[in-house]
């Protein structure tokens, strides 16, 4: 049996109204009966709170809570600063600038998170290490993986890839068919195993990132001269949000097993095993 995570890169944090995309993911999800995976940004989580935003924060409750960095694409970047440092240096580094995002999504939102989403292609092995010292012992959207659908371990984190994207549904024609097939396409292709459909919820009504056009390239746009995140039209969200409510339906009504994160590590985590001290002695 194939498990299902629907998991959000939550993390567009420059456009106040993008806010509303995620209460929709949120409570369509709830709606069918289903938990989704948010992997959310530091900043994202403390605009949410420094807005009043109560409600999204809330619905965000029902819903499995992971992480995705502490500022996303604000640079240096991971892949940035770990290059010019050593293993032990660059753990250090890692450690101090994403402690204060794990904490404050558990003060924000009530839950530690679990997984570890990496901030688009930016990352590097400390990371992982770094993560797993700070207690979150998944990885998703990791850039490996040896077997599609099968987990794998490195750096103390179980190790998930992203396979599919709601994304690519969105602007097509028939965008609850274009999801459907798409999905059935990999979900009947395998019998054991995970798959993990993403999306960020702001491309439900924003047609472009607005980390792509303020960071992108070694571009560090400060804050008071950002560009503006380009919207949809409203009638092409309102659609889109249809389409995810009737492939949600369909997830619910034909019983395939959406799980979380923290499900996945339940049933691969490995269990301690105990050796002698002649044969730990001999390791060393």
């Amino acid at each position: 049996m194939v498990s299902v995570v629907f998991s959000y890169d939550t993390e567009e944090y420059q456009a106040p109204w993008t806010d509303e995309a995620t209460k929709v993911w949120t409570d369509l999800l709830t709606k069918h009966n289903l938990r989704g995976c948010f992997c959310i940004v530091g900043e994202k989580a403390r605009v949410l709170r420094d807005r009043g935003r109560r409600d999204i924060i809330e619905a965000l409750k029902a819903h499995e809570i992971d992480y995705h960095s502490n500022l996303h694409s604000v640079h240096p970047t991971h892949a940035e600063y770990l290059n010019e440092l050593n293993w032990d240096d660059g753990v250090r580094r890692c450690l101090m600038e994403e402690t204060a995002g794990i904490l404050d999504l558990q003060d924000i939102l009530g839950q530690r998170p679990i997984a570890y989403c990496k901030p688009g292609n930016s990352w590097g092995p400390q990371v992982a290490y770094s993560m797993s010292i700070l207690g979150l012992p998944i990885f998703t959207d990791a850039p490996i993986e040896f077997s599609p659908g099968h987990p794998m371990w490195f750096c103390n984190q179980l190790c998930l890839k992203y396979h599919l994207s709601f994304e690519q549904s969105m602007d097509t024609k028939n965008r609850f068919e274009h999801m459907k097939r798409n999905f059935l396409k990999i979900y009947n292709s395998r019998t054991d195993g995970y798959l993990i459909m993403y999306s960020h919820p702001c491309r439900m009504v924003a047609s472009d990132f607005g980390d792509v056009l303020n960071f992108k390239d070694g571009l560090n746009t400060p804050r008071e001269q950002w560009i503006p995140v380009p919207r949809r039209p409203k009638a092409e969200v309102s659609a889109i949000s249809e389409a995810i409510d009737l492939f949600l339906g369909f997830v619910a009504n034909e019983k395939i097993p959406v799980v979380t994160y923290q499900e996945i590590h339940e049933k691969y985590q490995e269990t301690d095993i105990w050796i002698s001290l002649e044969t730990a002695l001999n390791i060393l």
